[in-house]
């Protein structure tokens, strides 16, 4: 079979929100830059490569153009941004691809184009026969496979200006690590893999490979099939893995399929923890720092400093199978079946999260513990899910919404550390941790920040006003980003100087996630010279 390399559009991330007003009522944003689309990177740290998704029917309306039309974007500095066509949830998109440094801010202007971006310029699947190697990419993330074992990387057309692939790496050296067994046997702990073959069972990594596909798929997902056989006891046996990148997303399934013919019961045994995907971690992950999260009320996160915090008991949780890791570096990476398991599991349910790399057992949604078996007309079909995270956006979360949507057959709605405007209105917020006004949109009298923060702690605000009086006040708001209704004043500085308030007891919000605006009134005279959004815990700066 010969190495193929297929390109295709890619669908990135939903926009948070496009209301029906925008669309109904172009005519109030003709004269507020309405071809102007405004990205702002709010974290300290790149976004490597990200895929937006523009509601088309919000674009059209503010552009004045016929549905259909093809659309480019150039930025001020006068580079070409491909734009693509495509659909999210029934809803026609367009899809924007890029990369932005710490606190970048890029500006697009919009406009009709002769025609769409080249699928090529964000998209491929490569699977070469002879070494068995291949590769896929979806604009979003780069996955490649070698010798059996994948590794991980942010990817997108403009992620070479960031900083070099080797230096976006997430996850290095992952490999499924699972023995087949022709008994059903205990537990098998403590004893040497020659030990283990010598008992007669075989490990995953002798299989052979007997063919493979890599496909460009037209929903903007890429995807490679590998199947595999074996010797001995096995001989019988087909294994099938199949890994796909979502469509414009940080995410990676994988789906390992074990049949058998004739008429014998075969197993995956249990061995150690179970059969499972094992792996390292790359340079995004690498920090000196590394925080686990597996608390599914909370985002309390574990500082991994030694191997007695890295092992979680998946069956002792109601939401049982996802776990996420962050380094101090600003990414992480989660972890999560990709069936839900409503069943009890076995306290030797374990899933491990360490310094040195991970090892995430497989589940089966019915057989209640290891060994697993599988029967002729009746394989063992088991699946894990990846999603990785960067500018400083928190993985307990990103994970958590993973969970929710793969293990019901959906795609979930992922947080960013960009806002997304088009031309004062707010499209996407950002999730942030700590907002600074240097952050926020716009330069006239009314400046906005379309934010997500999760108010799991309280958090203050504080501002510096200067010319500030009582008739010419600078005021401070919160609004629900979407929702209908008034403002929520959170404060008013009516002369030069500094001021300090509860946001967290001033908004009522304690203990929710929202994503709002934030809105700055600064009437001719009066000037906002700084603004802090933070947890109340920090010291003030």
């Amino acid at each position: 079979m010969k190495g193929t390399k297929i390109g295709l559009l890619c669908f990135g991330l939903p926009i948070f929100f496009a209301s029906e007003d925008m669309a109904a009522q172009p005519a109030g944003m003709v004269n507020d830059g309405s071809d102007r689309l405004t990205v702002i990177n709010c974290a300290d740290t790149p976004v490597y490569a990200a895929a937006l998704a523009l509601p088309a029917k919000v674009l059209y309306a503010a552009l004045n153009l016929p549905a259909g039309t093809p659309l480019q974007a150039v930025t001020t500095a006068g580079t070409s941004v491909a734009l693509l066509p495509g659909v999210e949830n029934g809803e026609e998109v367009v899809r924007a691809h890029l990369s932005l440094k710490p606190g970048e801010r890029v500006a697009l202007k919009l406009g009709p184009a002769a025609k769409w971006g080249s699928a090529e310029q964000v998209c491929s699947a490569v699977f070469d026969a002879a070494s068995g190697s291949a590769s896929l990419c979806n604009g979003v993330v780069a996955f490649e496979y070698r010798a059996g074992q994948w590794n991980l990387s942010f990817d997108g057309p403009m992620a070479d200006a960031i900083v070099e692939r080797g230096e976006r790496r997430i996850l290095a050296g992952c490999r499924l690590d699972a023995w087949l067994d022709a008994e059903r046997r205990g537990r098998l702990m403590g004893i040497a893999p020659k030990a283990i073959q010598e008992m007669g069972l075989i490990h995953v990594r002798e299989a052979r490979l007997i063919g493979g596909e890599a496909r460009a798929n037209p929903d903007g997902s890429a995807t490679l099939k590998l199947i595999k056989g074996f010797d001995g006891f096995a001989k019988g046996i087909t294994w099938t893995e199949t890994y796909a990148l979502l469509p414009g997303q940080p995410i990676v399934t994988y789906r390992t399929v074990f049949e058998t013919r004739g008429d014998s019961t075969r197993y995956l045994a249990f061995v150690e923890l179970g059969g499972g995907m094992r792996g390292g971690y790359g340079s995004l992950l690498r920090g000196q720092r590394r925080f686990k999260y597996e608390d599914p009320k909370a985002p309390n996160r574990i500082l991994l400093a030694g191997n007695e915090n890295a092992y979680t008991r998946i069956g002792w949780r109601a939401e049982k199978c996802w776990v996420g890791m962050e380094s101090e570096l600003g990414c992480g990476i989660g972890f999560s079946t990709t069936k839900e398991v409503t069943r009890a599991l076995p306290g030797s349910s374990v899933w491990s999260l360490g310094n040195a790399g991970f090892f995430v057992r497989l589940v089966d949604a019915e057989q209640e513990n290891f060994p697993y078996e599988f029967v002729p007309g009746r394989p063992l079909d088991l699946g894990l899910a990846f999603v990785a995270a960067c500018g400083q956006v928190g993985i307990w979360n990103q994970t958590r919404q993973l969970f929710a949507a793969i293990t019901r057959g959906k795609t979930p709605r992922l947080a960013a550390s960009y806002a997304v405007y088009l031309g004062d209105q707010p499209l996407q917020p950002a999730e942030v941790g700590v907002f600074r006004d240097e952050k926020l949109a716009g330069t006239g009298t009314t400046r906005r920040a379309a934010l997500e923060v999760d108010f799991q702690r309280a958090y203050r605000l504080s501002a510096k006003a200067e010319q500030a009086t009582a008739d010419n006040p600078v005021t401070i708001s919160a609004r629900l980003l979407g929702a209908p209704g008034e403002p929520i004043a959170a404060m008013t500085l009516d002369r030069p100087g500094e001021k300090e308030v509860d946001f967290t007891a001033v908004t009522q919000w304690a203990g929710k996630r929202q994503a709002f605006t934030l809105e700055v009134l600064q009437p001719k005279g009066a000037r906002l010279a700084a603004l802090v959004l933070e947890p109340a815990g920090l010291p003030p700066l």
